[in-house]
């Protein structure tokens, strides 16, 4: 973990007054609310804001930028919160290179995994959310030791997972996959139809069989 000073960048995730969100795609509107110097301040601004216009939130979230280096808009963790400022998932291995290195990635355990094979979720990309299914999980502590062990067995060298591993498999609507994440998932929270659910149960079914 990078020790410099960090900032924290509060950002309001808003639904749009002039379009109805509905799955399996809608667009959002991204506002930076502020930095704050602490998660607690940025968290307190949070809660502020949740109860004035809960309604037209779709959720928040709080990136941590480390202070007086040079890190590209990569960020030391990252959080998202629901509607309501309460948190959802948080991604806390650094995204920071450090001596040519990444921090390293050891797993994500099971009690925080937020969701499970077969749920459709909400996936933030940029100003758009996408219902997606999930696929897979991340590499679970014992999955990523497992990895570990062979690759040394095998001689293929030491396999490094960083942050981008902290991530899940999913399928979209037209079956295609993608790897977003931890923090940019959120629960589908709008109705679902039976037409959409059979869809993304086929494309699954697909990937499992």
């Amino acid at each position: 973990m990078n020790k410099e000073p960090s900032i924290f960048e509060l950002t309001q995730i808003s639904y749009l007054d002039y379009e109805k969100p509905r799955y399996p795609k809608f667009n959002v509107h991204r506002l930076k609310v502020g930095y704050y110097s602490s998660l607690a301040n940025a968290e307190q601004a949070m809660t502020e804001l949740a109860s004035k216009d809960r309604k037209s939130i779709f959720g928040f979230l709080v990136n941590e930028y480390p202070l007086d280096i040079c890190a590209w808009g990569f960020a030391k963790s990252r959080r998202n919160y629901l509607s309501d400022g309460s948190l959802w998932d948080e991604s806390l291995v650094s995204e920071i290179e450090t001596d040519g290195k990444f921090e390293s990635f050891y797993g994500r355990p099971p009690e925080k995994m937020r969701f499970k094979i077969g749920d459709l979720v909400e996936v933030l990309y940029g100003d758009s959310v996408h219902l997606e299914i999930i696929g897979d999980l991340p590499c679970t502590p014992e999955k990523c030791n497992k990895m570990y062990q062979r690759s040394e067995v095998k001689e293929l060298g030491t396999i490094l997972l960083d942050h981008s591993d902290d991530s899940y498999y999913t399928l979209d609507q037209k079956g295609e996959h993608g790897h977003p994440r931890a923090a940019t998932l959120f629960p589908a929270r709008l109705k679902i139809s039976s037409q959409i659910s059979s869809k993304f149960n086929n494309h699954l079914s697909n990937l499992l069989t």
